[in-house]
């Protein structure tokens, strides 16, 4: 049951986190970004994947393979993996800092790349998932 606890220690420092940082967002005197909400909201859906990862290895290790608290923790994690890149997306473009508008080109990139983050964790819960996946580490080297 150790790997659970740890998992439950480290998804308890990132909601703690994640509430420092929306309380200094909220009490703050200085002038804030919309972006620094997005990276609040990323940290804390990162607790919650950790939080789902941790009961879901919780229930295997009591009672085998539960599928349910798995779906839960993949549907979790492409959430935070679409919101980290949605994120970094919106910096690089320079989103909140330098403009508040993106013009029609950035747009295009975004509505391709947001789409191919997707496709590429939905190919990584399918490897990670799959019963013969001997070849992971090829495959992960690859991604």
């Amino acid at each position: 049951m150790a790997l659970p606890t740890v998992y439950g220690v480290m998804a308890s420092m990132f909601f703690f986190t994640s509430f420092i940082w929306m309380y200094l967002l909220c009490t703050t005197k200085n002038p804030v970004f919309k972006i620094h909400y997005l990276m609040a909201a990323v940290v804390f859906v990162k607790g919650l994947s950790i939080t789902f990862h941790a009961v879901d290895y919780y229930f295997i290790g009591k009672n085998g393979k539960l599928e349910a608290w798995a779906i839960i923790f993949y549907v979790i994690h492409l959430l935070k993996g679409i919101l980290l890149f949605m994120c970094l997306l919106l910096i690089a473009t320079g989103w909140a800092f330098i403009k508040y508008i993106l013009n029609d080109r950035e747009k295009k990139i975004i509505m391709v790349v947001i789409p191919l983050q997707v496709i590429t964790n939905v190919a990584y819960i399918i490897m990670d998932t799959e019963k013969g996946n001997t070849l992971y580490q090829s495959w992960g080297n690859i991604m």
